[in-house]
């Protein structure tokens, strides 16, 4: 082989290996390159926390659920410890003893009992017991009786007021004494909170709306009186 020949193959392999060697450093970058690649991604991913998962759950009040089922009850008269003074008319007292047996009944309007009284209703349901018949309203009892003044008020006799309207002059609630001690006076009813005993004396709300007194039942004899109209 000449010296022209081993020239040209010195020639070639220089060659082969330039283009070799450039083959390598761009597999090496390329290597580089992604390597990096996946590992900034790989980052990205760790580096935000997943999201959870909320779900909404409701909470109830063992409080509240017991404090809706509680209904707003006015303070009543033990009626253990009310003196009623009615003791020479049996009637009066047997009067009493049934109102009081109501207390804490609720209100149910145009009812007259055994479950619920309105205002009307449960006079009308304790007047039944002494013999005595009344209509049905507030408004027609009132017509009923002999009509007496405050100062001469005594247990059994009945209180009548105006509605919510006091402007209103017409009979609207009717209730019945059951105590007179002091200048006080203490009335069982029924209203919006059912069956009680009130002292219309620190009540604004009927001292406003009081119209007037009636007596059916005579304090101090059985005579009773419901057919007697008013005349005033």
């Amino acid at each position: 082989m000449s010296d022209s020949d081993h020239t040209t193959i010195a020639r070639v392999f220089i060659s082969y290996n330039k283009e070799m060697r450039t083959f390598l450093l761009l597999l090496l970058s390329f290597f580089i390159i992604s390597t990096a690649f996946a590992q900034a991604t790989q980052k990205s991913k760790t580096s935000v926390a997943p999201k959870k998962k909320v779900v909404a759950t409701k909470k109830y009040s063992t409080t509240a659920r017991t404090s809706a089922k509680k209904k707003s009850v006015k303070k009543t008269v033990p009626p253990v410890a009310i003196k009623t003074d009615s003791a020479s008319n049996p009637a009066v007292d047997n009067l009493l003893t049934i109102l009081t047996k109501e207390l804490g009944k609720p209100y149910r309007l145009g009812s007259n009992g055994p479950t619920g009284f309105d205002c009307s209703g449960l006079i009308k349901f304790a007047f039944s017991f002494i013999g005595i018949a009344l209509p049905r309203t507030a408004a027609d009892i009132g017509q009923i009786g002999q009509k007496i003044t405050l100062n001469d008020l005594h247990p059994g006799d009945l209180l009548f007021f105006s509605g919510r309207n006091p402007s209103r002059n017409s009979i609207g609630h009717v209730g019945c004494v059951y105590r007179v001690d002091s200048g006080k006076v203490y009335m069982i009813h029924s209203d919006d909170v059912g069956v009680n005993i009130l002292d219309i004396n620190n009540s604004e709300y009927y001292k406003k709306r009081f119209i007037y007194a009636k007596r059916v039942v005579a304090p101090d004899t059985c005579k009773t009186s419901p057919s007697c109209k008013s005349k005033g």
